[in-house]
């Protein structure tokens, strides 16, 4: 029921069922239960804006977990996303990441993507790093997680605007303001996400723009009754447009309202007290554990004190034959633990040296691959389109000795498409555009010919520069986006395709989505056929990763990651 009200933003209610939990008997409850309660008390007075309880519990919380070693991996993810949320609340940016890290690590460990995605979006704003906000936003567009890719929009644009790039800050500007329209159900996070979007117009100097967000936000949680701790600094900020433009009335308006909305949320007092309950528990923890080291030395000397006492009844000989028989014992485990470690430092070799030759194998193949289709469009084009126009030639040369050359023309036309064709066939074999100009040219190049003979409009984006200079690399990403378009045209019945290419350094990101009939992973396997197992090979081979999502009516995403050491 608590967690219920809680979902229902019934926060006091939600309260009330927590605090009947904890009044019951401890022996009659199982232990999570109360664990719970106090995580939902802490979430429900943060929500409120009331840290030094939310902490008080929160700390509570992970105290009896840690105390009765509880193993719920999905439980203390949440523990440790709640006292980030907490610490980041009262401004202690460090310890909220340290909490925020332990949730990542243990989400990484069970695969829980979801929650991955949320606690990368909130590190990437405490962090302002772009390498989080990139990961955030690509993976939180992939799970179709909108307050992910939002964060890490605005954090993008942060980022690029105090660098003083322009014109990347407003391109990911306009991708937050894009994406905070679809979180109108959220209400809470519908105002937080303009807040975070007014503040960026502010900052590209877009003023008009800004007021009007503020504007609408403000009235928006004033109707919806919700308390937000940027509140106040909003209308500071609406202050500070009004005497730019020397309206001194409006702007004295605004302030007031600021400093009263000041009032409803945490005091300077109440977050030291929350730092300080954390710094308590820090503390605590740290006496429980020198607690169990004395426990265990005392347990220890006394084990050495019975021990001596036997020692000193038995007689020397069997000292004697007790040292030998130790010594042997010790010296036949040391060996063993070095054979144990001879035999497993040989199953990893054995492992790298089948992956390296898996890789090699693929790469061999591709390569293989590559020079048949070298070989292919040389023999069409110096062998069958040779011929195809001596051909021609002959047979234009001998309509000139013939009247009625006019039922000859549809022949004359076969034979100039066929070329026209075959033509096309050996440049798509043998592409030299990526040889002689470089990837990027050579994709915006293959997707405005796709486009006109395909009729379906097909987007070519790229942010970043690629700093892939193996020409041998860029033929494979070229063959990759090759083979995923051409499937997308046959087969998804789609109006629009986008290819978009994402470059940070060493890290390259390749998207190719569609607009089309989607289906189910299984089904899309299917229909690909030998595609998608050819495009999987060419990945593997560049050490990438390669990720499909789909829904029946809802299109296809496909998401391939590499990273490129330096040259």
């Amino acid at each position: 029921m608590s967690s219920v009200y809680y979902n229902q933003k019934a926060y006091d209610k939600c309260i009330a069922c927590c605090q009947q939990v904890l009044k019951m008997n401890p022996s009659g409850i199982v232990i999570t239960d109360r664990i719970y309660a106090y995580h939902n008390m802490g979430k429900a007075y943060r929500s409120k804006s009331q840290y030094q309880k939310a902490s008080y519990y929160s700390q509570s919380a992970m105290a009896l977990a840690s105390e009765r070693d509880i193993k719920d991996t999905s439980l203390l993810i949440d523990l440790n996303v709640e006292l980030g949320f907490q610490q980041g609340g009262v401004g202690n940016n460090t310890r909220a990441v340290r909490y925020l890290h332990k949730a990542e690590q243990l989400a990484i460990a069970i695969k829980d993507s979801n929650t991955l995605c949320t606690i990368i979006a909130n590190i990437a704003i405490l962090y302002k790093s772009k390498d989080y906000a990139l990961r955030a936003l690509l993976l939180g567009k992939s799970l179709g997680n909108v307050q992910a890719q939002l964060r890490g929009a605005s954090t993008l644009c942060g980022v690029y605007l105090s660098e003083g790039r322009r014109d990347s800050a407003w391109h990911y500007m306009k991708i937050a303001e894009a994406t905070a329209h679809k979180l109108i159900e959220d209400k809470s996070e519908f105002i937080s996400s303009f807040f975070t979007l007014a503040y960026a117009q502010y900052d590209l100097k877009e003023y008009d723009a800004s007021e009007k967000t503020l504007k609408k936000t403000l009235e928006a949680a004033e109707q919806w009754q919700i308390l937000d701790r940027r509140i106040p600094a909003a209308y500071d900020r609406l202050a500070d447009l009004y005497a730019q433009r020397g309206a001194w009335q409006q702007a004295f308006l605004q302030q007031k309202k600021a400093m009263k909305s000041y009032s409803h949320f945490l005091s300077e007092t109440d977050a030291r007290n929350a730092q300080e309950l954390e710094a308590r528990y820090q503390a605590a923890e740290k006496d429980k554990v020198l607690a169990q080291k004395q426990l265990q030395i005392v347990q220890q000397e006394n084990r050495l004190n019975r021990k001596n006492t036997l020692i000193g009844s038995i007689s020397l000989g069997a000292l004697m034959l007790g040292m030998i028989l130790y010594n042997r014992i010790r010296h036949n485990k040391q060996k063993q633990n070095q054979q144990e470690k001879e035999i497993f430092i040989l199953k990893q070799q054995q492992e790298l040296m089948k992956q390296e030759m898996e890789i090699n194998h693929l790469k061999d193949k591709i390569e293989g691959e590559e020079k048949e289709r070298l070989r292919m469009a040389r023999e069409l084009h110096d062998g069958i389109i040779s011929q195809l126009i001596a051909v021609k030639l002959h047979f234009k040369g001998a309509l000139q000795n013939i009247r009625e050359t006019e039922l000859f023309s549809p022949t004359l036309q076969y034979l100039d498409e066929a070329t026209t064709e075959l033509r096309k066939t050996a440049h798509n074999l043998m592409p030299e555009n990526v040889i002689q100009n470089g990837l990027v040219p050579a994709l915006r190049s293959y997707c405005r010919k796709m486009e006109t003979a395909s009729g379906i409009k097909i987007y070519f984006e790229h942010f970043g520069q690629v700093q892939v200079n193996d020409k041998a690399t860029e033929l494979a990403l070229y063959r990759i986006v090759q083979e995923l378009v051409q499937n997308a045209v046959k087969h998804a019945e789609a109006s629009h395709i986008l290819v978009e290419l994402n470059a940070e350094d060493s890290y390259l990101a390749l998207t190719v989505e569609d607009n089309g009939i989607g289906g189910a992973l299984s089904d899309l396997q299917e229909t690909s056929g030998f595609g998608l197992k050819s495009i999987k090979s060419r990945v593997d081979a560049l050490g990438g990763n390669f990720e499909i999502s789909s829904a029946p009516g809802k299109g296809t995403a496909i998401n391939l990651e590499f990273t490129f050491k330096a040259n």
